[in-house]
């Protein structure tokens, strides 16, 4: 829903007729939409190009369409490093964004920075595991 833009962010809500003021409340210095969530927001560009960090991707974080372009000349294997990272961060922002307006409670970058390392750590295992699996039952 985050790429094609159907997250109920308040720039979209706002469309639909709800008044709502319209504040990032992770960094609440801009208007909330899907393209300063993912990943223009202070908050959402550290917190990606962390993770693009800790994979030992040096570069500055791209809009999510930009990053999303980039995986089709990937090796399989990076291609699925990187895909499910995009999805555990994208995931975590919303999570976070939610977590501060519904329960006013938020998480530190750090806090959700380890949180995320351990998610694409076990989803990278499990997928590996997975194709490993089925190429024995292959053979």
């Amino acid at each position: 829903m985050a790429v094609q833009g159907q997250l109920a962010t308040v720039d979209n809500l706002q469309r639909r007729g709800f008044s709502l003021a319209n504040r990032c409340c992770l960094c609440e210095c801009h208007e909330e939409d899907h393209a300063h969530l993912f990943f223009s927001c202070p908050f959402s560009k550290h917190l990606w190009s962390s993770v693009l960090q800790w994979m030992h991707i040096i570069r500055p974080a791209l809009s999510l369409h930009q990053e999303l372009s980039l995986q089709v000349s990937m090796p399989t294997w990076r291609k699925h490093w990187y895909l499910i990272s995009i999805a555990a961060v994208v995931h975590s922002i919303w999570t976070e964004r939610n977590r501060r307006i519904f329960a006013q409670e938020r998480f530190s970058h750090s806090a959700l920075l380890s949180k995320l390392k351990f998610q694409i750590a076990v989803r990278m295992h499990m997928r590996h595991s997975e194709l490993f699996i089925a190429s024995v039952q292959a053979d």
